[in-house]
């Protein structure tokens, strides 16, 4: 009968954890010390940690009180990249909410600051931040609309109470570990390591599962891999990345939490290139897929059946796909209502080995096919406009997934289209 209730009580709380925070995209419910309490991340880019990194950056030095809130955008701080904007929000002295929203004319750093003070907007500070921008109208109506999600939190004072009192902690962080063992123990331990040449530069994946008192049932260990040059990201972007696969191979979502996250051992060499940030960000999206296949190999290797010796890696191509504004040359920015604006500007399109999003934005299509395995189309830019692509080619499979600009083979980079290029994408998963 006790297994019989824990068992209700449990999805019960799962159940209400997800539900207070299901119209959020990337999201975690964190402890007033910074503790892991619930997580989710349905968006490509993977924030857990990244979340958390902002929350310790925001506690040290804007120290939060209730009803406060601040927002970071800086790729160097925490965060992702200029478009993707943190907020925290402090419910109660036990209780903080992160989460993360999308503009994509949000061009510019924006270091930890203040945003709320008691459910008011710091004037100060808001007002030199709108003036930075070259689309105020827009960052206004992005704003408004992440207050309104703040003020609907802080209303939900019953939840609050819930969540922040330490003994609703205490017995979730202990059913999600013995659910965490649980499931560890229906499978294999092991050791395997993997290696991938990419770019010209080496990434080296140990992964140890052990059911040992004695030592972190997971160690992941990137020694041996490339210090960074240009190509980089920051260490909580390899983490997000690694825990979300973990997560999936042991069927723990919604159970990631603190306990969890004090089970995984992970090392990654200071200043390499899966643990040096840039100043804007610009590979974290392909370096955390990279990361993400090699430890889905070696997760698969170590509960094989039939061994491999195989211990190197080929990877296979992902790509987010965004259309920015030139704002050198678009003149018809002006034109579009707040709203209109910041949804038509903030779209990404993600493709796969196993999703395809059908693109859109401000393009004349030539040709748009959808079938249940494929996606094709050509089309060309209505308006001035950079072309953003951030992810993985792989030239193993070139033939069936590629992205061309003008007949040609594009990769991850910005491209500056006018209404006479011709983009055309043909992927099939």
């Amino acid at each position: 009968m006790m297994k019989t209730d824990l068992a209700s009580n449990t999805h019960l709380d799962r159940f209400l954890l997800s539900a207070w925070i299901s119209n959020l995209k990337n999201a975690s419910i964190v402890s007033g010390t910074g503790e892991l309490i619930f997580s989710q991340d349905p968006s490509p880019l993977k924030t857990t940690t990244s979340r958390l990194v902002v929350f310790q950056i925001f506690k040290k030095y804007l120290q939060l009180k209730p009803g406060s809130a601040a927002i970071c955008n800086d790729p160097m701080n925490g965060g992702t990249d200029f478009e993707t904007l943190f907020i925290c929000l402090k419910l109660s002295e036990n209780l903080c909410l992160v989460w993360e929203d999308q503009c994509g004319l949000l061009n510019f750093k924006i270091p930890p600051m203040p945003w709320l003070e008691n459910s008011q907007e710091n004037t100060v500070f808001m007002g030199a931040l709108i003036a930075a921008s070259s689309s105020p109208q827009v960052i206004r109506a992005f704003l408004d609309q992440n207050k309104a999600k703040a003020d609907h939190f802080l209303r939900s004072t019953e939840m609050i109470q819930l969540f922040s009192n330490p003994q609703f902690k205490s017995n979730w962080f202990k059913t999600c570990l013995a659910i965490f063992r649980d499931k560890m123990a229906q499978r294999a331990e092991g050791e395997t390591q993997r290696s991938l040449e990419y770019k010209g530069l080496i990434i080296k994946m140990r992964v140890s599962i052990t059911e040992d008192q004695n030592t972190l049932p997971f160690a992941i260990d990137f020694s041996g891999t490339s210090m960074a040059g240009q190509l980089s990201a920051a260490t909580h972007i390899i983490e997000s990345g690694l825990l979300i696969e973990l997560i999936k191979f042991y069927g723990l979502e919604g159970y990631l939490c603190q306990s969890i996250l004090n089970s995984i051992k992970l090392t990654l060499p200071p200043n390499s290139i899966v643990a040096k940030p840039t100043p804007d960000g610009a590979y974290n999206f392909e370096l955390q897929k990279v990361s993400r296949q090699l430890i889905r190999q070696c997760l698969g290797e170590i509960n094989s059946t039939q061994r491999k010796e195989v211990k190197r890696h080929s990877t296979y191509s992902t790509y987010l796909i965004a259309a920015r504004p030139d704002m050198l040359a678009s003149t018809g920015l002006q034109d579009l209502k707040n709203q209109e604006a910041q949804q038509l500007w903030s779209q990404k399109s993600y493709f796969s080995n196993s999703r395809v999003q059908m693109i859109d934005g401000p393009f004349v299509f030539e040709r748009k096919q959808a079938l249940e395995k494929s996606f094709d189309c050509a089309f060309k830019p209505k308006q001035p406009l950079r072309l953003v692509l951030r992810g993985v080619t792989s030239p193993d499979d070139i033939s069936v997934r590629r992205i061309t600009l003008n007949r040609k083979p594009i990769v991850t980079g910005e491209f500056l289209v006018t209404p006479e290029d011709l983009i055309e994408i043909f992927w099939t998963t």
